[in-house]
C-alpha cells in the first residue's frame, strides 16, 4: 500500500471538510427559516465552528460548544441578576468577560463561552431571558446540524486519520533511512524536504491520536506516535554519522559496504510491511542479524582498524541501528489487531 502524497492528502482534507461545511451551513439555514426561529447567524455561525478534521473531533467541539454556551449563559445570567439597571451595564459586561475567561483557562475548548457570557450581560430583564433561551437554541440547532454533517458527509474517524498519516510517516522515515544510508556508502542526497514532510504527518497524527474518543484506542495510538517520533530521532542520528570516517581497515571496510545495503534493504521492508494493513508481521530478524554484524565491526572483534578515522562514530551507527530495530519491534507490538487501519483505497469511514 502505498500512502497519499502530502498534496493529495491537503486536496482530500480541503474537500472534505469544504463540503462537510457547505452542507451543515445549508441545512441549519433550512431548519431555522422552516422552524422560523430567531438568530439564524448564530446557528449556522455554530454549524460551522464544530466541524472538524474528523468525527471525533467534530464530536468534541460539538460538546465543548454547547457547554461553553450554557456555562457563558449563566455566567451572564449571574450578572444580569447581580448587576441589574443600565448605570451598571459597563461594569456588568466586564465581570462576565473576566469570569467567563478565567473559566476558559481550565477548559480551553469552552471559549466560546466567552461571548455567550458577553451577549447576555449586554441585555436585562425580561429581553435578557428571552433573547438568551433563543440564542441558545438557535446554538444548539447549528450545532447539532454541524454534528450531523460531518457524520453524514464523507466522515473520517480520528483512528482512521491518525493511521493513515502514522503510514505517511513510516514513508518519510523509510525515505530517510534510505537517504541516509547512501551517504553512508557514499552518495549525496536532499534531506530537508523529507524532514518537513515527517514533522508534518507527526503532527497531524498526534493531533488525531489525541482527538480519539475511545479511551485505550487513544492511548494506543499516542503510543505509536511517540515511538514513532523516537524513531525519527534514531534516523536523524544515522544521518547524521553517515558522513564520518568510520576508521576501518579495507578488510573491515569491504564487510561494512557489504553489510549496509543489506540493512538498508531489510529496513526498508519492515517499514514497507507496516505501512501494508494487510501485513500483520514484519520480518525483522533479519535485520537485527545485519545489525549485529555492524556492531562487532564497531567492537573492533577480530582487529582490522586504521589511524585517522573515528571509531566512536562506528559505535554511534550501530546503537543508532539496535535502537532503530527496538523501535520497529514496539511499533509492531502498538498494532492491535482489529483497530481501523487506512485500507488500500484510502477509503474512510465513521469510528
Amino acid at each position: 500500500m502505498t500512502p497519499p502524497s502530502a498534496r493529495s492528502w491537503t486536496v482530500r482534507d480541503a474537500a472534505r471538510t469544504s463540503l462537510e461545511s457547505a452542507a451543515a451551513g445549508g441545512a441549519t439555514w433550512l431548519v431555522m427559516t422552516r422552524l422560523a426561529l430567531p438568530h439564524e447567524s448564530w446557528a449556522i455561525i455554530s454549524a460551522l465552528y464544530v466541524v472538524s478534521q474528523s468525527t471525533d473531533g467534530t464530536w468534541r467541539s460539538a460538546i465543548a460548544r454547547v457547554a461553553g454556551t450554557l456555562a457563558g449563559t449563566a455566567i451572564g445570567a449571574a450578572s444580569v441578576w447581580l448587576l441589574g439597571g443600565e448605570d451598571t451595564t459597563a461594569l456588568r459586561v466586564a465581570l462576565a468577560a473576566l469570569a467567563a475567561s478565567a473559566m476558559t483557562s481550565f477548559r480551553p475548548g469552552w471559549r466560546f463561552g466567552i461571548v455567550a457570557a458577553t451577549i447576555v450581560a449586554l441585555e436585562q430583564g425580561e429581553v435578557a431571558a428571552g433573547g438568551t433561551l433563543d440564542r441558545v437554541l438557535a446554538i444548539l440547532v447549528g450545532t447539532t446540524t454541524g454534528l450531523l454533517a460531518a457524520f453524514l458527509v464523507w466522515p473520517e474517524s480520528a483512528v482512521r486519520r491518525a493511521r493513515r498519516a502514522i503510514a505517511q510517516a513510516l514513508r518519510s522515515c523509510n525515505e530517510l533511512l534510505d537517504a541516509g544510508l547512501d551517504i553512508a556508502m557514499g552518495a549525496h542526497g536532499e534531506l530537508a524536504d523529507i524532514h518537513r514532510r515527517f514533522l508534518r504527518q507527526a503532527a497531524i497524527a498526534r493531533a488525531a491520536a489525541g482527538s480519539v474518543r475511545r479511551g485505550g484506542q487513544r492511548q494506543a495510538l499516542c503510543r505509536q506516535v511517540e515511538t514513532l517520533e523516537r524513531l525519527w530521532h534514531m534516523l536523524i542520528v544515522i544521518d547524521r554519522l553517515a558522513t564520518q570516517d568510520w576508521g576501518l581497515a579495507a578488510e573491515r571496510s569491504e564487510q561494512l559496504s557489504r553489510v549496509l545495503p543489506a540493512v538498508r534493504r531489510q529496513a526498508a521492508q519492515a517499514l514497507d510491511d507496516m505501512q501494508d494493513p494487510s501485513k500483520t508481521a514484519p520480518d525483522l530478524d533479519a535485520l537485527d542479524h545485519s545489525v549485529e554484524e555492524i556492531a562487532r565491526l564497531a567492537r573492533g572483534d577480530g582487529g582490522g582498524r586504521e589511524d585517522g578515522g573515528d571509531p566512536s562514530a562506528l559505535g554511534a551507527l550501530a546503537f543508532a541501528l539496535v535502537e532503530t530495530c527496538k523501535h520497529l519491534r514496539e511499533l509492531h507490538a502498538l498494532r492491535t489487531p482489529g483497530e481501523d487501519r487506512p485500507r488500500a483505497g484510502g477509503g474512510s469511514g465513521a469510528d
